[in-house]
């Protein structure tokens, strides 16, 4: 693990701090606006669980990122949001939350946002929240299945595969892709990965642990699917069971500043 974790952590703190800030003065429910605190309150999560081995930390932030996401779909204009974007489901997953679960999922939109998704996208993500989030059956969302099976057909996504054997109950099969999704993972991260387009204290902190690994783990899980005990960049700790509490309302924008030049433990 990086030696800079703690300041590459300290400096994604700083900047949701930085956003936050101007958010509170000035809300602003655009899609690319939250992408962004979505994703820094995941990385400052990941962050303060790798400085200190404790999920109740990891689960604290990742509840704040789905409270934000709740607030977003909630005030923004129709047309703005893009379901495949709202990755705070897997979020959710990750803290066992199934009433958080269950209204972002109800919140998502419907339909594919062409301005800023793939369908494939918007598909993989829309049907793990209509089962899981509203608890739908297979015939229920058969036409989107169709759909996204058409896609893959033509060219080959692993996350259908993965969709598949979570809806089929099929243990081998998603140890299979799962495997492959963790090493697609590790190579897009490592030294900051060909294709990586973020920054530097980005890649350090996620190069070692996924949420959507970690969330695949629990919906396979409650799907009765054997699992074991911990995954790489699903660490066992990552996998406990979450009892941190519901943050209280519009507790997402206001975070601990970090600014000072020391940086300790969370």
């Amino acid at each position: 693990m990086s030696q800079y974790l703690p300041l590459a952590v300290k400096n994604v703190s700083i900047t949701l701090e930085n956003i936050l800030n101007a958010m509170a003065k000035q809300p602003s429910y655009k899609q690319e606006y939250f992408d962004r605190i979505m994703a820094l309150y995941r990385q400052q999560g990941i962050g303060d669980f790798l400085v200190s081995n404790s999920s109740e930390l990891l689960f604290s932030k990742l509840t704040l990122g789905v409270q934000a996401s709740i607030d977003f779909l909630t005030n923004a204009d129709t047309g703005e949001p893009a379901a495949s974007k709202i990755t705070t489901f897997f979020d959710a997953v990750c803290c066992q939350d199934f009433p958080a679960m269950e209204k972002l999922a109800q919140l998502s939109p419907r339909k594919i946002n062409s301005r800023i998704e793939y369908e494939e996208d918007y598909l993989y993500c829309r049907i793990l929240m209509d089962v899981f989030g509203l608890r739908k059956n297979q015939e229920d969302i058969q036409d989107l299945l169709e759909e996204f099976e058409a896609l893959h057909a033509d060219n080959p996504d692993h996350r259908y595969t993965v969709l598949m054997a979570l809806l089929e109950k099929d243990g081998d099969a998603f140890h299979e892709v799962l495997e492959f999704l963790i090493d697609a993972y590790k190579d897009h991260y490592v030294d900051g990965g060909d294709m990586y387009a973020g920054t530097q204290d980005e890649a350090i902190i996620l190069a070692h642990v996924s949420i959507e690994i970690i969330a695949l783990v629990q919906l396979a899980r409650m799907q009765g699917i054997a699992t074991y005990p911990e995954y790489a960049l699903a660490p066992k700790t990552a996998l406990a069971s979450c009892s941190v509490p519901e943050p209280p309302p519009g507790a997402w924008l206001h975070i601990d500043s970090r600014r000072s030049f020391s940086f300790q433990k969370p």
